[in-house]
């Protein structure tokens, strides 16, 4: 730990040149050694300066804390062993940075879909997030997932901590019309986004017969009436009656009075 810095005779150096005159001892001169730590950042940010020079028992003091994207520094160490600032120099070194890859969780928004179970994926920096939730909403298509304004699935890299988005594009339904023996719709069909109002609907027109609205099965369908599945819309029809009213003019009343007829129906 010393270097041989030479003899003296009290203040005076003897050297090899010194001359005799008189019996002396001399003392040997030493200096304490002098060391150095060099950093190697280990694909981290490079420590500037990139060398500590200490003496012999000198603590290697305050050390660099270098950055590496994705990780998070775990200190020094030359080979196996752990190097701090308590350190002492007894050696010319090469400390290594140590570094722990950093885990990164997405978190899922469903916006107003089914919820995803788990609610989050964690994993290691720069591994992809794998099978990602594909949730349900009434209505709609799930489109992916969105962190911001960028599009995130399986094979998206984890560098961060983020919360995606569920993108849903709504539903078209569409109402094809059944005229029941009516008049043909023109068109023959109607298409809406998933809870739009049908909005205004054909009246075909039937010979002998009053139109009395459509219907899904049992379900009377209107204008108001909101677009939720693709549906087929039958005509109701109530066929015309006629009426033939007596007037005896001064004769014997006729019982019954009148006579009630469907459309083409003869009297009798």
């Amino acid at each position: 730990g010393y270097v041989f810095a030479g003899w003296k005779n009290g203040t005076a150096t003897v050297t090899a040149t010194s001359k005799a005159t008189a019996n002396i001892t001399v003392k040997a001169e030493w200096t304490k050694a002098k060391y150095t730590l060099t950093y190697d950042s280990n694909g981290g940010s490079t420590c500037s300066p990139n060398k500590v020079t200490k003496e012999l028992n000198e603590a290697w003091g305050a050390l660099c804390e270098p950055t590496r994207k994705g990780y998070t520094f775990g200190g020094w160490k030359d080979g196996t062993t752990t190097v701090t600032a308590t350190s002492k120099a007894t050696a010319n070194i090469t400390v290594k940075a140590q570094w722990t890859k950093n885990n990164y969780t997405l978190t899922y928004n469903s916006d107003g879909g089914s919820t995803c179970s788990p609610n989050t994926v964690t994993k290691p920096y720069n591994e992809a997030w794998g099978t990602l939730c594909e949730p349900t909403k009434t209505g709609y298509t799930f489109a992916g997932w969105k962190n911001g304004t960028t599009t995130v699935t399986n094979t998206s890299k984890a560098t961060a901590n983020i919360t995606v988005t569920a993108q849903w594009t709504k539903n078209t339904y569409t109402l094809k019309y059944d005229s029941n023996g009516g008049s043909t719709c023109n068109p023959a069909s109607i298409k809406k986004g998933y809870n739009e109002a049908w909005g205004t609907l054909c009246e075909p027109t039937k010979s002998g017969y009053t139109f009395a609205g459509w219907k899904n099965g049992s379900t009377t369908i209107n204008s108001s009436s909101k677009a939720t599945a693709n549906i087929t819309v039958t005509a109701q029809w109530i066929q015309n009656t006629y009426t033939l009213t007596y007037d005896s003019n001064g004769g014997s009343t006729c019982n019954p009075t009148s006579v009630t007829k469907v459309e083409n129906e003869a009297w009798g």
